[in-house]
Order: C-alpha cells, then structure tokens, then sequence
C-alpha cells in the first residue's frame, strides 16, 4: 500500500448561505459571491448604525441623565467590540471610511466595493442617529442646552482649530495602525481577541482626546450628527483629519512594518 493512501484528505470549507438561501438564489440566478457582496453591504448599514445609535446614546445627558467623559469613551469602546464581533466575519466590520480607505491601501477590498463600503457607512450614520432622535428626548441631546448636540464634534474652546485637527490626525493614525496590524500575517493566530482589542483601542483614544477635539476618527458619524443639528462648526476637521491619517499611516505601516509569509524551500537560503 502507498505512503499517499495512507493521508487522510484534505477538505476546502468555503463559507456557503444556508441551503433554503442557496435554493432561493439559484432559482433568481444570483451568484453566491454577488450575494456575499450584497451582505457586505447590509453589514456596513447596520453595524455603523449600531455604532451611532449606541455611540451616541451612550453620550446622552441633562438634568435627569447623568453622564461623564469616562461612561461615554467606556461605552463606545464596549460599542465597538459588540459590532466587530457580530459583523467582523460578514463584512470586517469597518464603519469607518478611514478604515475602508486603509483597508483599500492594504490591498484587502477592490476600489468599488470601497465606494459600496462607503455607501453603506453614510447610510447608517444617518439612520442610526434618525433613530436616537427619535427615541432619546430632544434635551438629552441636546445636552442640556449646551452649545452642541450629542456626536456633534468640535475642538474644545482652549485649544486652536489646528490643533483640534492634528489630535484628530494622531488619534485616528493610532486606529489605522491598529486596523494594519490586526491584518498583519504575523497576528493571524491572535484573531479571536480582535474585538475587545478594537474596543479597547477606540475606548483608549476616547479617553485621551476626547474632551479636546471630539476624538470622532469617523467622518460619517461626524457628518451625521452634523447634518441632524444643523451644526457644522470646524466640519471640515473630521473629514481632513481622519482620511489624510488613514492615507499616510497606512502607506506608512504597508511600506515599514508589513511582512508576508513567503514559502520557500527548506534548504533555500532566506
């Protein structure tokens, strides 16, 4: 008998719908992958409308909601991890244009479904602050009376609107690192604490900056808010901000740090 029929084989498990879907797809002669593409989408709706619904109903307050700058950078924090753990495997999980444009530098997802990631972000910031409006009382977010609604994000008043800029460009540089690094080969094995990492992350940078500029890193929840309250104060900071970070620190990290497993021959010289 043969060494060869000795090996147990080799199975490729590739991620399929459930058999009525499959059946339902078929009949309509959809592909799978299109489908795949379509969840995708879907994904990114209902993750940053969580993100902002949660984000921002966590940051609430008036005479009868109390809160505080650790309750809200700890609950966008646990936020996100709650979302990258539900819709990591359906779409990544990005929520953020930042982190699809360094995902699309990473080489990760082509240029339309990008734009199709992009789509599906704006759409959901809206509606996921639509529905806090909607449900939370109208002074809570308007917290109280104070100059600015709830997620509407400007530079604190002791601090210059460059500065404000430049805290929200090192800020999000620090998420983009940590957006590279979780797809870095060398952390593959490490995948099943990527939520918590995320949400630590992000309740991280919360802490630090939050109470200077914002600390938004997310151009859609920044323009949602935005839009809602007819508030645009300094705007412009948490567009250039966020996607001239994700632009430089993920070339940076792709060209510096990023390494690939490469096979080669056990007696081939590295």
């Amino acid at each position: 008998m043969a060494v060869e029929s000795l090996q147990l084989p080799i199975y490729d498990r590739t991620p399929q719908p459930i058999q009525w879907t499959k059946s339902w797809l078929d009949k309509l002669n959809i592909k799978v992958s299109t489908w795949d593409q379509f969840c995708q989408f879907v994904g990114e709706v209902i993750g940053t409308a969580m993100l902002v619904f949660l984000g921002c109903t966590g940051c609430v307050q008036n005479d009868h909601f109390v809160n505080s700058p650790l309750q809200s950078s700890l609950n966008v924090g646990l936020v996100v991890m709650m979302i990258v753990h539900c819709f990591g495997c359906v779409c990544g999980a990005h929520l953020n244009p930042a982190i699809t444009l360094a995902v699309y530098i990473y080489d990760m997802i082509s240029l339309t479904m990008a734009g199709v990631y992009f789509l599906g972000q704006l759409l959901g910031a809206f509606a996921g602050y639509a529905l806090m409006k909607a449900l939370v009382p109208a002074d809570a977010i308007s917290l109280g009376g104070a100059a600015h609604g709830v997620c509407v994000p400007t530079p604190h008043p002791d601090i210059t609107t460059m500065q404000g800029f430049w805290i929200e460009f090192i800020a999000t540089a620090m998420l983009i690192f940590t957006t590279c690094s979780a797809a870095d080969s060398r952390n593959m094995p490490f995948q099943d604490s990527l939520p918590i990492r995320f949400g630590l992350t992000v309740a991280c940078l919360s802490l630090a900056v939050g109470q200077l500029s914002g600390a938004m890193l997310n151009p859609v929840k920044a323009v949602a808010a935005a839009v809602w309250n007819s508030d645009y104060q300094d705007h412009w900071i948490y567009w250039a901000a966020p996607m001239l970070s994700a632009l430089v620190s993920a070339t940076f990290y792709k060209v510096v740090f990023k390494r690939d497993y490469v096979e080669r021959e056990l007696n081939e010289k590295p």
